[in-house]
């Protein structure tokens, strides 16, 4: 089974290091991606600190996450099997756009 917690990091400093992260988050999914990422890592519950409130809703593909999460666990209405499908493709398709 995939480690979330631990991948998400070495990810990031793939991409950091291809000077490509400005691009990352500048993608659709990115924060999204970022906020179940962290409430997965939480036992899945949603956790939101200061900055994720000010970025918040994050939406991907109609999907959208609120500030009335906080505190919830994550729905699998909201992020099940076929969204993580759909978003790995999406990430995987940005690094090999970007040669990440």
């Amino acid at each position: 089974m995939l480690d979330v917690q631990a991948h998400a990091p070495l990810a990031l400093v793939f991409v950091e290091r291809a000077g490509r992260l400005y691009e990352m988050k500048a993608e659709p999914w990115y924060q999204f991606c970022r906020l179940v990422r962290n409430c997965i890592a939480h036992n899945f519950i949603f956790e939101f600190r200061q900055h994720d409130v000010s970025i918040l809703p994050a939406r991907w593909r109609g999907r959208e996450i609120t500030a009335a999460y906080d505190g919830q666990e994550l729905p699998l209405a909201l992020f099940g099997y076929e969204q993580a499908w759909e978003m790995f493709v999406e990430i995987r398709t940005f690094a090999e756009r970007t040669g990440v």
